[in-house]
């Protein structure tokens, strides 16, 4: 039996740091991973037509309009980061029973960046863009994310809202 591999265009980014369960995700983050994964592995290895498969999951998790929302986002937030780093993302493949519960080190920074734009804490949230960015604050990457982060729901009693602040919005 052969070791679970990730699927990667960049073998040195893809080692797992820690497990899904580990890191702590709330069912959304969970649900959200799995479609993402999908999305990155249609976009490397476009023969896979597993992009079908991120839009059968997030239909059936959230139904079918919120469900395509979030996968047109996911898909958006899949396609800008894999346009501003050439290609290169670290994901595990979610048909392996092992390897979908490992996180690779872009999986959780991808996870980071939305939890804390879910939760409104734009400091965090603009030190993971400029990490997944690999120091340039692309503005395709930041609107994608946002879009995203705000079709997501945030876990009640997560939030952290300040009325001082009027939130996290995109800019030009």
């Amino acid at each position: 039996m052969t070791a679970p591999r990730p699927i990667s265009a960049d073998a040195a980014a893809s080692q797992a740091v820690q497990t899904v369960t580990g890191f702590g995700c709330d069912p959304t983050e969970r649900g959200v991973l799995s479609v993402l994964r999908h999305f990155a592995i249609a976009n490397l290895r476009p023969e896979s037509q597993a992009w079908a498969n991120a839009f059968t999951i997030a239909t059936e998790r959230w139904g079918d309009v919120t469900g395509l929302e979030i996968a047109g986002a996911a898909a958006d937030l899949v396609q800008a980061l894999l346009s501003l780093r050439g290609g290169e993302l670290a994901v595990h493949d979610p048909l392996d029973l092992h390897a979908r519960q490992r996180l690779s080190a872009d999986e959780a920074a991808l996870l980071r960046l939305l939890r804390a734009m879910r939760q409104d804490l734009t400091p965090l949230a603009r030190e993971e863009i400029s990490a997944l960015g690999r120091g340039r604050m692309d503005p395709a990457l930041i609107a994608a994310a946002l879009r995203l982060a705000r079709i997501l729901r945030v876990p009640r009693g997560a939030a952290v809202y300040h009325a001082s602040h009027p939130g996290l919005r995109f800019v030009q």
